[in-house]
């Protein structure tokens, strides 16, 4: 059967607009998509607010403009979209133009069988959960719903706000004790409360299998004539109208730009990054299969030896909806290792087992092959008997295969052999990997700070904290440091704001509750900031961005990035060139596999922050390296339950340090304003 998708949908506001199609195109490909929104945008998560969901064709009826004629295409309801692939499409199969129904649209009554969820793991005192048959199994576990949050099996687990969950066979409905609805009862006049009121609660999720409804053979006439020509629409929801779209693999990363097969064109052309760590001289790595599973898929990659790769991916963890990737990992017998980065959102999963694949066809290039160096400054600015862990300088380093790192001074007596070293003599530190001589860097030890300073530290949530500027200011002698800023404690001020990057300082005048006191006129205005409140100088800017900066999908390349760097920075110096800026490097994150492509994304920026400032006046502080990436992070106990029997302590914030790493990240700072000093 052939099929020839034509609608996606997604959620563009655009008014009528016409596309030029070529005379060779065998259908149209109308592009819009599902929107959503939320009656009060000043909250982040919505426990009380209803949403409206509208797809393509809210009044059943979609209009297109030819030069031949209008053409009418009655649906019996709106198109939807859950991802880019499993929407709502107008196309054409075998022959035969119509709508293919990929999205279910449930509508809850308070006649569906529900009972209290009584798994302990899920349990709460800030809520209640739910649950209740569905009749068509679940695949993807994501979609969208009118009254609910729609969460991950992982993330309802330990959600305390309304949320809504697909469970293999299952839905999950939680309340807020808020809502009082406490009992089935209560749920059930809820729900027939609301649809009896025409605000039904409706969940929109993927379906099992796709339902094609047929257009009239008048239609089928007109859509036939239409794809040789212009088209224009008037459906705020459409996007863009075009011909026939081939999925085009990045052949950055694979062979070949088409393996024969459309699901496995998808899914290589959905891949964003593609990392081999420890081939060990193993080459010709490919793809040689995809194995659909109840609970996700399975994939397997092949090498030149035969060796096996399996990686998985889980419907109870994974989002098909977020705009980020998702890291798959392959392993196999031996110490390599190989991470895929794919939006998940984009991939087609097949019905079946899709086998049969060669080097030919999805081959991985070599240059995927990731060569591990170390990320590191030439010196390192520290107070005597600071703890150093090079295990965060390493890049395209490899957890499963325990890289060993060996620091040794300049006469070979060997200092450290698993990375870390507490400072205790200034001088060169030379760096081997896994027996093999790297690189060196020098240590060079700070005094006590003695001129009085005024200085502003800006930045994000590790600010925001308040324990960073806190820190820095106790090991300063009484009165010998000021500390500007609008937020923070009295005598430990800064500029944090939780969740910024530097693009939303240059360019929001708020975001999650903040203000942005440095934005006049839509830019990032330093001197505007100092008069405003009336502060006469500063000596020091320290700015403390780049992890929410990275993650920010639509500015986070590093140009970009580092582009908004440039306009504080100029912008500083434009007010005062004698004001010294310090900038930190990313802190790494704590250290397991599933954080290690957060670390690998952190020390690449990081690099491509030192080698931009290389040649300036700003200096680069490496406080990455002043944190244990085990030591320094909060270990809690975790809840014993059905789903968990190990008692073994965890680290949940892998981002925030625990009080020791703020110590540590205040010692930095204080390190760097010394070695400037001098």
């Amino acid at each position: 059967m052939k099929n020839k998708m034509i609608f996606a949908v997604t959620a563009m506001v655009i008014t009528l607009s016409t596309n030029a199609l070529g005379s060779s195109a065998k259908s149209l490909i109308i592009k819009g998509e599902t929107k959503t929104a939320i009656a009060n945008s000043s909250y982040n998560i919505n426990p009380w607010n209803t949403i409206t969901v509208k797809g393509v064709g809210e009044g059943n009826l979609i209009k297109l403009y030819t030069p031949y004629k209008t053409i009418e295409l009655p649906l019996n309801a709106p198109l939807y979209k859950i991802t880019d692939f499993y929407c709502d499409k107008i196309t054409n199969v075998d022959g035969v133009w119509g709508v293919e129904r990929n999205v279910t649209v449930k509508t809850f009554n308070g006649e569906e069988d529900w009972e209290l969820f009584k798994k302990k793991s899920f349990q709460n005192n800030k809520t209640v959960i739910f649950s209740c048959k569905n009749i068509e199994p679940f695949g993807i576990r994501n979609g969208y719903c009118t009254h609910f949050d729609v969460n991950t099996y992982a993330a309802q687990e330990t959600n305390v706000y309304d949320g809504i969950s697909l469970l293999n066979d299952d839905i999950l409905m939680r309340f807020m004790n808020v809502r009082n609805v406490k009992t089935v009862d209560d749920l059930k006049k809820y729900l027939k409360t609301q649809y009896d009121n025409k605000t039904p609660v409706k969940l929109y999720y993927v379906s099992p299998t796709p339902k094609f409804e047929p257009f009239d053979k008048e239609i089928q006439t007109a859509l036939n004539t239409a794809i040789t020509g212009n088209i224009g629409y008037t459906d705020s929801n459409i996007s863009s109208i075009k011909g026939d779209s081939d999925v085009k693999i990045n052949t950055r990363l694979f062979a070949k730009s088409t393996t024969g097969n459309e699901v496995m064109d998808r899914f290589l052309s959905a891949t964003e990054s593609v990392d081999i760590f420890n081939s060990n001289g193993n080459t010709n790595f490919f793809i040689s299969g995809i194995y659909p599973t109840n609970d996700g898929f399975k994939l397997e990659i092949k090498d030149n030896k035969q060796n096996v790769y399996t990686g998985k991916c889980l419907f109870t963890k994974s989002d098909f909806i977020v705009s980020k990737p998702t890291e798959l990992i392959f392993e196999g017998k031996n110490s390599t290792s190989i991470r895929f980065m794919v939006h998940l959102s984009q991939i087609q999963l097949p019905k079946t087992n899709l086998t049969g694949f060669s080097f030919d066809q999805t081959g991985i290039l070599n240059s995927c092959m990731a060569d591990k160096q170390f990320v590191l400054p030439a010196v390192i600015p520290i107070m005597e008997g600071t703890l150093l862990d090079f295990n965060n300088a390493l890049l395209h380093g490899n957890i499963p295969s325990a890289d060993q790192i060996i620091i040794k001074d300049d006469k070979g007596t060997i200092l450290s052999n698993n990375g870390k070293i507490t400072a205790s003599t200034e001088g060169n530190l030379n760096l081997f990997l896994n027996g093999k001589f790297v690189t060196s860097t020098k240590i060079s030890f700070t005094s006590n700070i003695e001129e009085k300073a005024t200085i502003l530290f800006m930045g994000d949530s590790l600010l925001n904290q308040n324990y960073y500027t806190q820190y820095f200011v106790e090991m300063f002698n009484k009165e010998q440091v000021t500390l500007l800023g609008t937020r923070g404690n009295e005598g430990s001020k800064h500029e944090g704001r939780g969740g910024w990057s530097a693009y939303d300082y240059c360019n929001v005048s708020s975001k999650y509750g903040f203000s942005n006191p440095f934005l006049n006129n839509g830019k990032f205005d330093f001197a505007y900031y100092m008069q405003s409140n009336n502060y006469k100088d500063a000596e020091y800017v320290v700015i403390s961005l780049g992890i929410n900066d990275i993650n920010l999908i639509g500015h986070n390349t590093y140009s970009e990035i580092l582009s908004y760097f440039d306009k504080i920075t100029n912008s500083i110096h434009s007010y005062n060139p004698n004001i010294k800026i310090i900038i930190n490097t990313p802190l790494m994150p704590f250290s397991t596999i599933e954080t290690e492509y957060a670390k690998e994304k952190r020390l690449e920026f990081t690099k491509a922050l030192t080698d931009h400032y290389a040649n300036t006046d700003i200096y680069i502080s490496p406080v990455y390296l002043t944190l244990s990436s085990y030591d320094d992070f909060k270990f809690v106990e975790p809840l014993i339950n059905e789903d968990n029997q190990n008692a073994a302590m965890v680290v949940t914030d892998t981002t925030h340090p625990n009080l020791g790493g703020y110590k540590n990240l205040a010692s930095a700072s204080y390190s760097a304003i010394e070695f400037l000093s001098e």
